[in-house]
């Protein structure tokens, strides 16, 4: 056996894996669920509610992927005119997942269907609650399928639904969902979801190897003043993952204010110049910076 054999084997990988990874990312190279019996009921549903006007809201999850998953499903909402809410627990007060308080309060506020990102597969009670109460959920999830589902019609994963044979971001499983919405790729939902990627450390194969380089590549052409506000002019998977992901997962980690995790999707929404943009991005800095003099005290006291 050759060594450049050996190597593969020892990487899972195969020669034509080899050749992907030489190649420049493109929309084109991307495996897509457009034809997915699960993405389809949940797509359809999804336009359901958008030509019904429901009160919707997006549940998400206080890491990168669950913050740039509903940022995307909330910017191609926007644009069909269902103008959703959103909301992102605290991983002090309400800990990960879709909880009885939060669905009562949803249901309080006259909201008729949840869509769950980045979380739900394992949310067996609340969604039975939340089907007591009047409200429809639906689930777009990545992580492990435990062993009884919830009771929920609608349900895209990568895995149970046939998709992909390996793990993905939420944020891609949206990106997915915004794009069949659009009729078209869009860039910054690609760069969003290829953050995640690397958040969530993915395993670089297949969609995730595609959509990490299409997103260093569109990020470097566009140059989106909020994302380049914390990362500098150094656009590169180092400052990627060393400057702008910590930024990010920052107040999901260390800030104990409910509003700070929901304040860094405002942030990734605010994607032009604007003094908003500032204010929030300078936010984002200070809790980082925050989290930085933590880790520097434990490590040295």
């Amino acid at each position: 056996m050759s060594f450049l054999s050996q190597l593969l084997e020892y990487y899972h990988l195969t020669a034509n894996d080899l050749g992907k990874r030489k190649m420049p990312g493109s929309f084109a190279s991307l495996e897509n669920p457009f034809e997915n019996r699960d993405f389809l009921r949940v797509v359809s549903r999804i336009e359901e509610a958008i030509a019904n006007k429901e009160k919707t809201v997006i549940y998400g999850d206080y890491d990168v992927d669950g913050i740039t998953a509903t940022t995307i499903l909330k910017r191609v909402l926007d644009e069909k005119g269902l103008n959703p809410g959103y909301f992102i627990p605290s991983r002090y007060k309400e800990g990960y997942g879709l909880n009885a308080e939060r669905v009562r309060e949803f249901a309080s506020k006259g909201y008729k269907l949840i869509i769950t990102v980045d979380n739900g597969v394992s949310c067996k009670e609340s969604v039975a609650l939340s089907n007591e109460l009047g409200m429809e959920v639906i689930i777009i999830d990545h992580h492990e399928l435990p062993e009884e589902l919830p009771d929920c019609e609608c349900l895209f994963h990568q895995t149970k639904s046939g998709f992909l044979p390996y793990n993905c971001s939420a944020a891609s499983l949206c990106f997915f969902v915004s794009s069949y919405l659009r009729k078209k790729y869009d860039a910054y939902d690609a760069v969003l979801s290829g953050l995640a990627v690397f958040s969530d450390v993915m395993p670089l194969i297949g969609n995730n190897l595609v959509m990490a380089k299409i997103m260093l590549s569109k990020l470097q052409e566009n140059k989106y003043p909020n994302l380049v506000r914390i990362l500098g002019s150094d656009i590169s998977y180092h400052s990627i993952n060393f400057t702008l992901n910590p930024a990010l997962n920052a107040p999901g980690r260390i800030a104990k204010d409910m509003l700070s995790t929901n304040h860094v999707v405002a942030f990734l929404l605010e994607n032009r110049n604007s003094e908003r943009m500032v204010r929030l991005a300078d936010e984002i800095v200070k809790i980082n910076e925050d989290r930085k003099n933590i880790i520097k005290a434990m490590t040295f006291s």
